[in-house]
């Protein structure tokens, strides 16, 4: 017989969220029909009858919360899974939520794979219900799959009856006896049990049900979270004589939940707090410093010329160079200080309570001090060294970005006197000012005097790791410093305006030389160039390319734009417009950074885009972090769903472009295959990387 696929029933009021379950459900084998409010889903469930809803929680004319109920108080759907749509920290919501009768939740924006996930566990918890009614030979198995069991409470006696399957979960054997209900009590943690036995005592006396969540520590010493419902069964005469209910073990998506916080308020490298965890106790520090009129103090720790190690060893070197930095430098402070990582290579310390500045002096001397020293990695010795920044509360700002921007202010003081030493920030700091303009002249001399050159990473093919594109990468060969990282000087171009004129640069000299090898070497190579932000907005964008492809001769296809991701948010409609107009035009376009932004699905469909370019941060930990890989699969499933390419950056192994080519990755781009090279290098190399 042919097994028909479950029907979902998705309700929520925006069409484009509709649009998108629809297409990831139908997609991962489900009939999916859609409703746009509460009033609607109570028609579409009378007439269909769903297997499941997933349901928006904010909606016209009906909520999600009062649909819920609705769908509760009609007995044949007490078993309908109801999946609710949330967001993160909206705690109250979710609560709400599950009194309203939610089977579960789902935060905004949605990890579509995480979507599919709780959906098939929703409708395999419910097939397992079924199950339980039509045999009860398959009842246990069922119950041991979904970790449940049942118990009874005779209310006169107290006496205690638990079926196998609960004896299953709290990990005794089914002789064992629980009898009392104080044994049966016992096995909850101290914490957890005045709550479970106050619930048990109303819920008999007063004849209701409850449900709740607490502890429980098995026979074999591990503790459990489980989630017990009970209600009253009467006689036939109408007296309450005994409580009914269940025990199932929901440590795995407890964790799961805890998961999912911890990596909003950690660093997943490091370990550390991250920047939103520390911006969080910095605000609870000011307040108390306030009421107490003490004084707190937080410092900007930088790592000394921590780019060398990422481009002479590759960014998985400075990830381990980090990861230990991070742990010496936790070592140093007492107990009570918070530590956490702020920035690529900037860690941030709060010091709360402090009696004079001259401790801080001490602690800032003693972390230089000890960070100074050599780092083996790879076997190859680093010699590391620190910059601190020092802010002082309430002298140097009364708010916590008051505090943060002097210490940042103050570290790049210490770094621009030579590093490897601390500063207080003070009120006369606009050295910083005076040297960013100086970058900002000395960047319009060097449009006129040809000071920027171009180099160019090579994109394989994933398959046939044959030649098919490069990035052109921007560096500037200043006359005294030698080659500068764009990153130290991009910045500053985008904030004057420069980055217009530079960019322009950028897509003529790229255009010209990409053309220069493909009539040379009888080659279609493709060659991708960033736009900043400031030109992707620029009036004149579309004509300017336009006039840069008739010049030199190269292709439109031959050309690929890329525009990160936060850019692309910033102005939405604007961005798919000049997508559109590139696509019209035969020119690539491609997303840059993908997964580090806050792009949605429902307006990455609706971009014209060729290309997804994975973020490296999603490439590095492959074959030693689970994660990575399946955020990797992922992006390329959805891209390739969507009709775009992938191509994945800062691919430094084997193990990473085998296991990205057997997902289906197109291109591939990293430390890997090649850093980038200058002209004369790559030019050196093509007749053996084409052929």
């Amino acid at each position: 017989m042919l097994e028909i696929e479950p029907l979902l029933l998705v309700v929520d009021d925006d069409r484009v969220t509709r649009l998108t379950i629809t297409k990831v459900l139908t997609k991962a084998g489900y009939r999916v029909i859609d409703a746009d409010d509460g009033l609607q889903a109570q028609q579409q469930i009378a007439l269909h009858q769903p297997e499941m809803v997933l349901m928006d929680v904010m909606m016209p004319n009906m909520d999600g919360y009062s649909a819920c109920r609705e769908i509760r108080t009609r007995y044949d759907h007490q078993a309908l899974p109801v999946l609710m749509l949330t967001g993160l920290n909206e705690m109250e919501s979710i609560d709400k939520a599950f009194e309203s009768g939610a089977t579960d939740f789902i935060t905004k924006p949605i990890n579509w794979t995480l979507l599919t996930q709780r959906v098939r566990y929703a409708l395999r918890t419910k097939a397992m219900g079924n199950a339980l009614i039509r045999n009860q030979e398959r009842l246990s198995q069922a119950q041991r799959i979904a970790k449940l069991g049942y118990w009874e409470i005779d209310i006169l006696s107290g006496r205690v009856h638990c079926s196998d399957e609960l004896y299953w979960v709290l990990g005794m054997e089914t002789s064992t006896e629980v009898g009392e209900l104080s044994s049966f009590l016992s096995l909850v943690v101290d914490e957890d049990r005045d709550e479970v036995e106050s619930a048990i005592k109303i819920a008999c006396e007063s004849g209701g049900a409850f449900e709740l969540e607490y502890r429980i520590r098995r026979a074999d010493g591990e503790v459990i979270t489980v989630q017990q419902q009970g209600q009253v069964n009467y006689s036939a005469d109408g007296k309450a004589e005994s409580l009914l209910g269940t025990v199932q073990d929901i440590s795995e998506r407890k964790a799961a939940e805890a998961l999912i916080e911890y990596q909003a308020f950690y660093d997943s490298l490091t370990d550390l707090p991250n920047r939103r965890l520390f911006g969080d106790h910095l605000s609870h520090a000011i307040s108390l410093a306030h009421q107490q009129h003490r004084q707190l103090a937080v410092l900007f720790v930088g790592l000394d010329r921590f780019k060398v190690v990422n481009d002479t060893l590759g960014h998985a070197a400075g990830d381990q160079l980090l990861c230990e930095l991070a742990q010496r430098l936790k070592s140093l402070v007492r107990d009570g200080v918070t530590v956490a990582r702020f920035g690529a290579d900037v860690f941030a310390v709060l010091f709360e309570g402090l009696d004079a500045e001259t401790d801080i002096s001490s602690c800032a001397s003693s972390m230089i001090e000890q960070m100074a020293s050599t780092v083996t990695i790879r076997e190859q010795e680093f010699f590391t060294s620190s910059s601190i920044g020092i802010a002082i509360f309430p002298h140097d700002g009364n708010s916590g970005e008051e505090l943060l921007k002097a210490a940042d202010t103050a570290m790049f003081r210490a770094k621009e006197m030579g590093g490897q030493q601390y500063q207080y920030f003070t009120a006369d700091m606009n050295l910083k000012a005076q040297h960013r303009l100086k970058i900002e002249i000395e960047l319009r001399k060097a449009l006129e005097r040809d000071e920027f050159q171009l180099f160019y990473q090579p994109q394989i093919d994933a398959r046939t790791r044959r030649l098919v594109s490069m990035e052109a990468l921007i560096r500037w060969n200043h006359p005294e410093r030698g080659m500068i990282s764009p990153l130290d000087f991009i910045p500053i171009a985008e904030e004057s305006g420069l980055i217009v004129p530079i960019g322009e640069w950028v897509i003529r000299t790229a255009c010209r030389q990409t053309m220069e090898w493909n009539r040379k070497y009888g080659l279609n190579l493709r060659v991708g160039v960033n736009l900043s932000g400031r030109q992707f907005t620029q009036p004149d964008l579309i004509e300017m390319v336009d006039d840069v492809l008739q010049k030199s001769g190269l292709p439109n296809h031959c050309l690929d734009l890329e525009v990160t991701e936060s850019v692309a948010m910033d102005d939405i409609d604007s961005c798919i417009a000049t997508l559109r107009q590139f696509k019209e035009m035969g020119i690539y376009s491609s997303m840059d950074d993908f997964g580090t932004g806050y792009s949605s699905l429902s307006y990455l469909q609706r971009m014209p885009l060729h290309t997804l370019k994975i973020d490296r941060a999603f490439v590095k930990d492959i074959g030693k972090n689970g994660e990575n890989g399946e955020i990797a699969r992922a992006i390329v499933a959805m891209a390739h769903s969507l009709g775009m390419n992938v191509i994945a950056e800062g691919v430094e192994t084997e193990e990473q472009l085998q296991f990205l080519s057997a997902q289906g990755c197109d291109v591939i781009q990293g430390f890997y295959i090649s850093k980038p090279l200058d002209v004369i290098s790559f030019e050196r190399g093509l007749k053996s990387l084409a052929a």
